[in-house]
């Protein structure tokens, strides 16, 4: 199961990050810039997610990094599944959910660059 997702863009980059983000907010994501130049992908809440565990619901809190690069053919989007949080939230049912939610924005991701015909390609990293 991939950690990370590289998807390679073609086009303008900076039309290129507003469809990544916009397929990410159509799940209900949030991004945040950081201070190195990446992302934090962010959805659900956090005080939720602590006091009730894997049983939160809608309101799951869910945290993924989402940098951009300049490569050959392209910009490159990393999408990335950070660290363990997800066993922290909720035991192994909390994990599996932090894992689907990481699936299906990448998924996410993939269908709207496609749609947008910036796709060039992906690349899936354990």
């Amino acid at each position: 199961m991939a950690s990370t997702y590289d998807f390679t863009l073609t086009g303008d980059p900076g039309a290129a990050h507003q469809v990544v983000f916009d397929a990410l907010a159509s799940l209900g994501h949030q991004a945040a810039p950081l201070a190195d130049g990446t992302f934090a992908i962010s959805r659900g809440n956090g005080a939720a997610t602590f006091w009730l565990g894997a049983f939160a619901g809608k309101n799951f809190h869910t945290k993924f990094s989402l940098q951009f690069f300049d490569a050959e053919g392209g910009t490159v989007a990393r999408f990335t599944r950070v660290g363990a949080l997800g066993g922290l939230k909720g035991g192994v049912i909390g994990n599996s959910k932090t894992i689907d939610f990481f699936n299906e924005a990448a998924r996410s991701i993939d269908a709207a660059v496609r749609q947008a015909g910036i796709f060039g390609t992906v690349t899936e990293h354990a």
